[in-house]
């Protein structure tokens, strides 16, 4: 009974000395340390696999190229003058949880379909044609101003 005692107690103080000594080495590896530079969420540069098979949750850009989904995303960020974590969640991106997420995929949808109906399928309507670099478009956007021509005066006028 002694020596199984004695091996418990061992086993014990080893764990309390891990833990005290190389408490970082015990981290899991789901979560990196506070101070550990954040992975980057995008694919290399020469990933071309369909988005859906190199990323989780892509419902929008299925068959997009991998390497082009980093391009899009930080265009749409800077389009609506916002930070990616206005749609995501940091370090959980494939979530669904914000409602802007889901408002994002529907605007991508109206867009592409403004483009086939009236552009000949070119994106010359944009997520900055509305938002101008603003989180939300202005309801009723001033109109371009008019340039109008002096028109000519005609002798004897009533001038």
């Amino acid at each position: 009974m002694t020596k199984v005692w004695s091996f418990a107690s061992a086993c014990a103080f080893g764990a309390a000395l891990a833990f005290v000594v190389a408490p970082g080495h015990l981290q899991s590896q789901e979560a990196p340390p506070a101070n550990a530079e954040q992975k980057s969420p995008w694919v290399e540069g020469t990933d071309s696999r369909p988005a859906e098979q190199a990323y989780m949750n892509i419902k929008v850009f299925t068959g997009l190229p991998a390497n082009r989904l980093e391009f899009i995303m930080k265009n749409w960020k800077d389009s609506l003058g916002v930070q990616c974590t206005f749609c995501h969640i940091k370090g959980e991106w494939e979530r669904d949880d914000k409602e802007e997420k889901e408002t994002a995929r529907h605007m991508k949808t109206m867009t592409e379909g403004i483009a086939k109906s009236y552009f000949n399928g070119k994106f010359d309507v944009t997520c900055y044609t509305c938002h101008h670099g603003e989180e939300k478009p202005a309801k009723n956007p001033p109109a371009a101003p008019v340039k109008r021509q002096p028109r000519p005066v005609q002798p004897g006028a009533g001038l």
